[in-house]
């Protein structure tokens, strides 16, 4: 699969959208796990500098290096932690960036319930390299063609980031009904507030 991507390949049979990507302006940056050493990854340890409240469950769900990535130049934190509260079953978690710190300002419910979204589930996702596989010029009903619902978009601060299940990150998101379901992680981050805002959607 080394042909740039399309918005045909990265959706599969169903237009269910299957691979990570980032969404600003018109551009959509399309990530996929690679087996090369990159400056981006899925999964991992929290970093030190996230702040996460008593008792709350937060994963790592990505850390996309700014410097490498085409469209981001102007992004002031040099990484772009990507954290979800898996184990809560609510509405997210919403947090604010300040140069390199991350401090989460809510988490709904605040305590994570034991079996959500699935026995078992890990407290650590495994570390995969991601790499960039291209940028799609889109126009936005291309882009709302990705999403389960349509999200706002507008304004140059607002950067966009979703997360599909895939079996290649060697681990299941959402478990035997929600990831068959595709449901989509999605980031609203305002770059210029440092507010990063998630959320899920369902197809």
């Amino acid at each position: 699969m080394n042909e740039s991507p399309t918005l045909t390949t990265i959706v599969d049979d169903y237009g269910d959208l299957c691979f990570p990507i980032l969404i600003r302006g018109s551009k959509i940056i399309v990530f996929r796990i690679s087996e090369d050493d990159t400056a981006h990854t899925f999964g991992g340890e929290l970093s030190s500098n996230i702040r996460i409240p008593l008792n709350a469950v937060i994963h790592n769900l990505a850390t996309l290096d700014t410097t490498s990535c085409e469209g981001l130049a102007d992004v002031e934190a040099k990484q772009l932690h990507l954290i979800y509260a898996f184990r809560h079953d609510g509405d997210g978690v919403n947090y604010k960036v300040k140069g390199e710190s991350i401090e989460v300002t809510s988490i709904s419910p605040d305590q994570p319930d034991e079996d959500w979204p699935y026995e078992d589930y890990p407290d650590v996702f495994p570390r995969r390299f991601l790499e960039v596989w291209g940028i799609i010029d889109a126009d936005q009903d291309a882009i709302d063609g990705l999403l389960h619902q349509e999200v706002d978009m507008s304004g140059s601060d607002l950067l966009i980031a979703v997360f599909p299940p895939s079996e290649s990150y060697g681990v299941s998101l959402w478990g035997e009904y929600g990831d068959p379901e595709m449901v989509q992680c999605i980031f609203e981050y305002n770059l210029k507030k440092g507010e990063v805002n998630t959320y899920n959607l369902c197809g």
